[in-house]
């Protein structure tokens, strides 16, 4: 495993990947033009954030154009036992994984099965989730994390209603590397099959190892930083009529603002926070500040 040396960029990345950790409710994070090695390595990295902030370790589900109904559900299998055999049931990690968190890595959202498709609409930012097939009636509550990698130029080919489902869309760290290359070189690099056999485990920074113990601390504690009205009138700044303003991207950008003032143990969201939070999103307007304040978003981004 190689020391991790972080850039700039790098680091705004994986302060979101911390407060993702935190924020139950940004469990879904979307990287725009990251190549699969390098996708693999961020969830590597979340991997490990996971496994400290909730002291147990993390497990993986690879989901992709193959992913089945019976990968996402379980199914039975015969067994030996004895001089004879028995039919039991293979769970999935979707379903049961106990109190271990989970990780689901999708290295290409457009090519993703429909199937998995279908469990992401259904599972992703759920509050409940139901599992009736194969005689099996389950009721639990979904609770798992989901980073997705896709190309900004095949994104009309993801649905809507499964784009919905990530709160966090990021730009690769990396990006700036692809576009220097031609259409041709970029196209290979990014569709290139990845190595099975090559070792991407990637030793998580001083810094960021920091980060991820103090999130353990917020976890534990429960207490979550309160939204102030300067903040939330900032929030709405960033989203003018260039920019459509939806309820889900003012929710999103308030919580991962509220997850930063957590790691940098505020009481309270500052507007200066707030920015911080636009440029970790890639989010740059010319700021517009409404005459009205929204005040339901106070009990909309309050904790669970």
């Amino acid at each position: 495993m190689e020391k991790m040396i972080q850039s700039g960029r790098e680091e705004d990345f994986s302060k979101v990947l911390v407060v993702a950790t935190i924020e139950s409710s940004l469990q879904g994070l979307l990287v725009f033009d990251a190549t699969e090695r390098d996708l693999l390595q961020f969830a590597d990295r979340w991997m490990q954030i996971l496994a400290i902030a909730h002291n147990a370790p993390t497990q993986k589900l690879t989901l992709n154009s193959a992913t089945t109904e019976d990968n996402l559900w379980g199914y039975f299998r015969i067994s030996r036992e004895g001089e004879g055999s028995r039919i039991d049931l293979k769970p999935s990690l979707l379903v049961q994984h106990g109190n271990n968190p989970l990780l689901v890595v999708i290295p290409d959202l457009a090519r993703l099965s429909l199937p998995a498709i279908r469990a992401c609409v259904t599972l992703l930012d759920s509050e409940c989730a139901i599992l009736q097939r194969n005689g099996i009636d389950r009721t639990w509550q979904p609770r798992f994390w989901c980073i997705a990698g896709c190309q900004s130029d095949r994104l009309g080919e993801v649905s809507p209603h499964l784009l919905d489902r990530f709160a966090l869309r990021c730009k690769s760290p990396y990006l700036q590397e692809l576009e220097k290359l031609s259409p041709i070189e970029r196209f290979q690099r990014c569709d290139r099959e990845l190595d099975p056999n090559l070792d991407i485990a990637v030793e998580l920074s001083e810094n960021l190892r920091e980060l991820a113990e103090r999130s353990r601390e917020i976890i534990a504690n429960g207490v979550l930083p309160l939204i102030s009205d300067e903040a939330i009138n900032r929030v709405q700044a960033y989203f003018t009529k260039k920019v459509p303003m939806g309820m889900r991207r003012l929710l999103t950008l308030a919580r991962l603002a509220r997850g930063l003032a957590s790691l940098d143990n505020e009481a309270s969201i500052s507007a200066s926070v707030v920015d911080r939070a636009a440029r970790l999103l890639g989010i740059s307007q010319d700021l517009v500040l409404p005459t009205q304040t929204i005040i339901p978003m106070v009990e909309a981004i309050s904790p669970d």
